[in-house]
């Protein structure tokens, strides 16, 4: 006669089951946490302040008689040659030379290039976008004219 073969079956007990749900709970509020919208909002605004840079960086490489710049104002920012507003130009994927910045963000201050693609003075230049209530976010233009 053949012995009995037994089976046994493998399963996850309700334990192991409880355990990986708190887990997976405690990582998506960790990741939740971090991918807020004001963050987004202010890394948005601040890879578009970055375009608009080197757009502006761009202009005044071409033109070898005036500077080019940004011209900040609270919440928006206007392209400018030779410290003036104009109107010969347009930033990328617009058609205006004014940019309004997202709700809540701020940002102060002026930039200018030489025809070097170099901040007008030669010094670092650091802005600053300011969401209320929560962090900033910098870009930094350095002597030499690289964008950070």
């Amino acid at each position: 006669m053949r012995p009995l073969q037994t089976k046994t079956k493998t399963s996850f007990t309700l334990v192991e089951l409880v355990a990986v749900l708190i887990i997976m709970g405690i990582v998506s509020a960790i990741a939740s946490a971090k991918m807020s919208g004001s963050d987004i909002d202010l890394v948005s605004e601040s890879d578009s302040l970055v375009s608009n840079l080197r757009f502006a960086q761009s202009m005044a490489m071409k033109d070898d008689e005036n500077s080019w710049g940004i011209i900040f104002n609270d919440s928006q920012y206007e392209l400018q040659q030779n410290g003036i507003a104009q109107d010969v130009a347009s930033f990328p994927n617009s058609n205006s030379k004014t940019y309004i910045l997202i709700a809540d963000i701020t940002a102060t201050g002026l930039i200018e290039f030489n025809q070097w693609g170099q901040p007008v003075g030669g010094v670092d230049v650091t802005i600053t976008l300011a969401k209320t209530g929560v962090d900033t976010a910098t870009v930094t233009i350095n002597s030499t004219g690289e964008i950070q």
